[in-house]
């Protein structure tokens, strides 16, 4: 009887694994087995007057699961290669890469996305856009339902959780995190052929909502990540995360409803889950995390609460930047510009290995007064200090989304974000924002440090916040317990 080859893979992997001394995770193990279906060739290119010149390449990043288990097992992307006209050689060791979505139909890109266009175009270095992350639609097991995003992420956890804990390959993070591991290999390998560029070494690299999760597990995975930035999705830590989301409610927010559909979080509170989550959740992984992190995530995300950091982020070992964008729900619509030049100059910092903000903060909660004490250097200090604060429109529900349900126009909930600045204190170097609880439902804050770079030929700025505090300092719902979904 022929052995499948996935079989071969695994046992590879255990024996290098073992004689090197190495306990690999099975993210791990799957990153690194061989596989090979991967290859790439250039799909021509296209020029810009932005001064650069963009290839595309087909990249055939794996092959996941096997033909009885999904309809198209061979991982196909689009990966678009920024290359500036001038490319400073001293920071040609250094690329960014942004991951994104799209269709497996979708045509050759005739442009470059924003963030690694911006990027590519102020930094003068490699930058690109990984696109089908991941590789949809899918049709497993026959079905006949195409599945895509959160669909088939959601179907591959109900096979996990319900059918099969043993087989963690049926967890989509594995093969979206592999696709990025061999962008980058493809990225090296055709940095090579171009004239005057050296060898990449480091990356920094970027994603939204389950392109972030996705941030967060290659860069546990591949050291070749020096800095990264995990965009809409502050999950780490997910079991209580998502408790924390539930009580605000008193249920689930829409926009989980395909981790509904498959009875998800019936199992919340299951040691399952946490056998799922020590292969999926970046928590897992969070002393291989030690790289600078710029943590973007959306005051009005339909996701998650805007306090979510709250039950990871003192944990995250090394250099780490928090950034709550006031205005913004998960797509980030309403402040892209802002994104991607924070994004920019976070990157340029790094590659240039500028000094970067050194700052702390405490959050005192109340439920009468809350306020946010931020400690900054007074030898580096922000250009500004600002204090965001918004009040939910319910007096029942903890809820600062912009959005609340799926028909738009009728469910958008202006929850408006206003500012005021915030003078230092009396002792040099420290603010303190406060905030009175309203008279019903709740308030938000946070405090925002901007930090301008006249230096840098285009005057960077940088902003970043503290986390948020919400007073009073209660929950409207008890815990799920055993009965979550």
């Amino acid at each position: 009887m022929a052995v499948p080859l996935a079989v071969w893979v695994a046992v590879a992997v255990v024996v290098v694994t073992s004689s090197l001394g190495v306990a690999g995770t099975p993210l791990d193990d799957y990153v690194n087995a061989p596989d090979p279906t991967y290859h790439w060739t250039l799909n021509g290119s296209f020029r810009s007057d932005l001064g650069f010149r963009a290839y595309n390449i087909d990249l055939t990043s794996q092959t996941w699961l096997t033909p009885q288990d999904v309809d198209r097992p061979v991982w196909r992307h689009w990966l678009t290669v920024c290359v500036p006209d001038f490319v400073d050689p001293s920071r040609a060791t250094n690329a960014f890469l942004y991951i994104d979505g799209g269709d497996t139909t979708d045509p050759a890109p005739t442009s470059v996305d924003l963030v690694a266009e911006v990027v590519c175009v102020s930094s003068r270095t490699i930058s690109a856009a990984l696109l089908q992350i991941p590789d949809e639609p899918l049709v497993f097991n026959h079905d006949g339902v195409r599945r895509t995003e959160d669909a088939l992420i959601a179907y591959g956890w109900a096979h996990f959780l319900k059918n099969d804990s043993n087989n963690p390959l049926w967890l989509a993070r594995l093969p979206m995190t592999k696709a990025v591991v061999k962008a980058m290999d493809t990225i090296q390998a055709f940095a090579k052929t171009l004239p005057n560029v050296p060898l990449i070494k480091n990356f920094v690299i970027a994603g939204a909502s389950k392109r972030g999760w996705t941030t967060w597990t290659t860069g546990a995975v591949d050291k070749r990540v020096v800095a990264m930035v995990p965009m809409v999705m502050p999950i780490l830590n997910i079991v209580p995360n998502m408790n924390h989301h539930y009580q605000a409610y008193g249920g689930w927010s829409f926009a989980l409803d395909d981790y509904l559909k498959q009875g998800i979080m019936a199992y919340l509170n299951d040691p399952v889950f946490l056998k799922m989550a020590a292969v999926n959740d970046p928590w897992s992984y969070r002393d291989r995390l030690t790289m600078p992190k710029l943590i973007m995530c959306a005051a009005g995300d339909e996701f998650f609460l805007p306090d979510s950091p709250q039950f990871f982020i003192n944990e995250l070992p090394g250099e780490k930047y928090l950034t709550v964008i006031p205005d913004a729900e998960h797509s980030l619509a309403t402040a892209y510009i802002d994104v991607a030049e924070t994004i920019t100059t976070f990157y340029q910092l790094i590659i240039t290995n500028h000094k970067r903000p050194t700052y702390s903060y405490q959050l005192i909660k109340s439920n009468t007064t809350a306020s946010i004490v931020v400690t900054v250097d007074i030898d580096d200090p922000p250009k500004y200090v600002t204090m965001w604060y918004a009040y939910t429109l319910s007096s029942t529900l903890r809820d600062f989304r912009l959005v609340k349900c799926g028909q738009l126009p009728e469910c958008l909930q202006p929850v408006i974000w206003w500012f005021t600045e915030v003078p230092e204190s009396s002792t040099p170097g420290v603010y303190v924002a406060k905030l009175d609880a309203p008279t019903s439902g709740w308030a938000g804050f946070l405090v925002e440090l901007t930090y301008q770079y006249d230096e840098f030929a285009d005057k960077r700025v940088f902003r970043v916040t503290t986390e948020v505090n919400i007073v009073p300092d209660v929950m409207p719902f008890p815990p799920c317990g055993n009965h979550c979904q």
